[in-house]
């Protein structure tokens, strides 16, 4: 049961970090989403990047 926990915690724990940060965002988060919002290539290249928006939430 343990082994099917941290599988999905693999998964989970990015989903988890990036809601937590929609909250309250970190000023350099929201200039990534603003960017986003300005530019379809921005948006194109970090679209479904929940992972790589969770860690540069969590390192900040």
């Amino acid at each position: 049961m343990q082994g099917v926990l941290d599988e999905f915690w693999n998964y989970a724990q990015y989903t988890q970090t990036l809601t937590d940060c929609f909250l309250n965002p970190p000023e350099h988060m929201r200039d990534i989403m603003v960017a986003m919002a300005q530019n379809p290539e921005v948006l194109k290249d970090h679209f479904g990047l929940a992972q790589v928006l969770a860690i540069t939430c969590y390192n900040r």
